[in-house]
């Protein structure tokens, strides 16, 4: 049987890609196993980044509708409460050889820490407000004066006020308008005046002693007008200066310190009444 040739263009074509194909054969059998998987091995693409959307700038409205949506929360206050100070748990006076846990306590240890004997209680524990250290304990040792003030009814308030000095007393004025005549007794008990307001000046005027002087304005006016000082106190002494001065009122009168001379008086009464002092 005759064999059937194939058509000259085909094998034409087959020629070229023995020509071609044989080096290619070849150096891929020069190649090592390395060459060879790396060849093998498929590229893969890199990813390409995702790319940000870039919002555009809200206007004034979108911002006003965001800060109603998310409102910021108020912080929470402070305490503002101040930690009170630890009461002191003192120590009962008993018997001198009591003991407790095997401790004996002697007289001085238990009296340690006390008040001063000659301090007044004024009621004790029962009394409002304590008796302002700054007039002092000596004159506490008159125990009718102690007694007749009773109980403190407000603290100690410091003044920056007026003075003057007489033949036998003082006056004093502070802020308020407050007048205090004070003649003390010396060695029996002397008396006060107190006006809450200087009353009007009476207008008159009366030579005064070489080397005395009437007192003027408010000093003056009381002089005059309320019975008793004028002819207790006499003239004045001094013109009128300023003083340190610290009042306590009591239920009973009142307690005056007169820093500048360092003296205290104790005024029994109201408007009128018993001066103790000065101590």
């Amino acid at each position: 049987m005759r064999t059937r040739r194939a058509p000259k263009r085909q094998r034409r074509f087959l020629a070229i890609l023995l020509v071609v194909a044989i080096p290619f054969v070849a150096a891929c059998s020069s190649l090592n196993p390395t060459q060879s998987a790396a060849i093998s091995t498929p590229v893969v693409q890199p990813k390409l980044l995702a790319t940000l959307f870039m919002s555009p700038t809200p206007n004034d409205q979108e911002r006003e509708a965001t800060r109603l949506a998310v409102r910021s929360e108020p912080p929470t206050p402070l305490p503002t409460r101040t930690p009170a100070p630890t009461a002191y748990v003192g120590v009962f006076v008993g018997e001198s050889s009591g003991s407790e846990n095997g401790i004996s306590f002697t007289d001085a240890q238990l009296l340690e820490g006390t008040l001063s004997s000659g301090f007044p209680t004024l009621g004790a524990s029962s009394c409002p407000y304590p008796v302002d250290p700054i007039f002092g304990t000596t004159w506490a040792t008159n125990a009718s004066a102690a007694a007749d003030l009773g109980c403190a009814g407000e603290p100690s308030t410091p003044y920056i006020g007026t003075e003057q000095i007489f033949e036998h007393g003082v006056m004093y004025w502070i802020p308020s308008g407050e007048i205090w005549s004070v003649a003390p007794g010396g060695a029996v008990d002397g008396r006060f005046w107190y006006v809450p307001q200087a009353p009007g000046d009476e207008g008159w005027t009366v030579p005064a002693p070489e080397g005395l002087r009437m007192p003027v304005q408010g000093f003056g006016a009381v002089w005059k007008s309320v019975d008793g000082v004028r002819q207790t106190l006499g003239f004045a002494r001094t013109d009128e200066q300023s003083t340190s001065l610290a009042i306590q009122r009591f239920d009973g009168g009142a307690l005056i310190r007169d820093e500048t001379a360092g003296q205290t008086f104790v005024l029994v009464g109201r408007d009128t009444g018993i001066a103790y002092g000065p101590y």
